[in-house]
């Protein structure tokens, strides 16, 4: 009976001790997770904060409203978390003034954008208070993330000595004890299984994390190329230097090598407004008709065409980029209401990556509707100006001669 006593008592002890342990490595997974879930959420406000400051649309307002009302709120439980641990409370408190500096932050970059339009609140992006914020965020939560981590080395390596300790009572014992070996085995692997599932869960959470990171950095490159195309064509200007502008923004913005742009007749015929880093004196086309060529055809078509490993008698194919060959080449149609209204095609050295592609997408209905305003607006002003010449010219005939 001492011997059972002594084994059960044991057995017990360690058991205990393995449950505190692998409560404490769930708790510092949970301080991890949140950790990751407040920087997660402060990435999505601000990405709401440059894409309504970016574009003045309202659907960014909702990310905006949705993420910035959970910082504070997962910020307190991360406290309540480590209320064990002065060092990380104190970091936490850290935490909460930049995270409230930067919501403040983004709350006026919003505000701003709202009531006093697009350079005012450019202006503030563009300053390095917002950066400083998000440095100290991250830098924050780094600190915290990386004080957690050392914790959780510490606490599994305990857990699993707290395991071998248990394993190696309940395999001492005798005959006499089989029935709690048997019982203690069956917890412990449960034990095991939970701490498993955790870490799962944890490994599950990072790649989701990193998914939105990527996504978030795809959509700020988008929409900053977005502000920059758009930001050049605005303004009182003339079809060819609206061409020029757009060409040359969308050729260094996508790391293009050569570009050009050009605007379509009534028929589908295409003339070259404008280019970018290529001469048109070296024997590139300035016309090219609907349906000729690989130019022609995207035309013709209205789609986008991206092609590789261009022949080096691409230029005999009709393309407008002569003899500086580029490795691949994409030629998008700019449409208004079903209309073609001109044609960008640009050159790469390289090959023409997805989120470029869906750029030049996404920007040409833009482009097209600046360019068909540009258009009209310079036939009325054409017009005017030859109907007050024929005005001019019936004043002079009905003013009385001197004989």
């Amino acid at each position: 009976m001492l011997i059972v006593f002594g084994v059960g008592l044991s057995s017990y002890r360690n058991i205990q001790s393995l449950r505190e342990d692998a409560r404490w490595v769930e708790h510092t997974r949970e301080v991890i997770t949140l950790s990751n879930h407040i920087l997660s959420e402060v990435l999505n406000v601000e990405s709401a904060q440059r894409g309504y400051v970016a574009t003045g649309d309202g659907k960014f307002l909702d990310q905006y409203n949705l993420s910035q009302g959970t910082v504070v709120p997962a910020i307190n439980q991360l406290h309540q978390l480590t209320i064990d641990n002065p060092v990380q409370t104190a970091r936490i408190d850290s935490l909460m003034t930049y995270a409230s500096a930067k919501l403040m932050f983004a709350k006026d970059a919003i505000e701003t954008r709202r009531t006093k339009g697009f350079e005012e609140s450019r202006g503030l992006l563009l300053g390095r208070q917002g950066l400083d914020y998000m440095n100290d965020i991250r830098m924050s939560v780094n600190t915290i993330i990386g004080e957690e981590t050392k914790l959780l080395v510490i606490r599994e390596q305990t857990a699993a000595e707290s395991s071998g300790r248990a394993t190696f009572t309940i395999f001492i014992g005798s005959a006499l004890v089989l029935v709690i070996v048997l019982f203690l085995f069956f917890f412990i692997q449960r034990t095991f299984q939970k701490q498993k599932a955790a870490e799962e869960r944890v490994l599950e959470n990072n790649v989701k994390l990193e998914e939105v990171s990527a996504e978030n950095e795809r959509k700020n490159w988008m929409l900053t190329g977005s502000g920059i195309v758009n930001e050049n064509m605005r303004g009182e200007i003339s079809v060819n230097e609206l061409c020029t502008r757009v060409i040359s923004a969308l050729a260094r913005y996508t790391g293009a090598q050569l570009g050009a742009i050009y605007i379509a007749d009534d028929h589908g015929n295409l003339k070259l407004e404008a280019s970018y880093a290529y001469d048109t004196r070296r024997g590139n086309r300035s016309h090219i008709k609907s349906g000729e060529g690989l130019l022609g055809q995207a035309a013709f078509e209205k789609r986008t065409i991206v092609f590789t490993d261009v022949p080096k008698d691409y230029v005999h194919l009709s393309s407008g980029l002569g003899e500086a060959l580029p490795s691949s080449v994409i030629i998008a149609p700019c449409m208004n209401d079903h209309r073609l209204v001109a044609a960008i095609e640009l050159g790469f050295a390289g090959n023409i990556g997805r989120q470029q592609r869906e750029f030049l997408d996404s920007i040409t209905t833009n482009i097209s509707s600046y360019l068909q305003e540009r258009v009209i607006s310079t036939f009325f002003q054409r017009d005017f100006q030859a109907n007050q010449l024929v005005a001019n010219s019936i004043l002079v005939d009905m003013e009385p001669k001197v004989v």
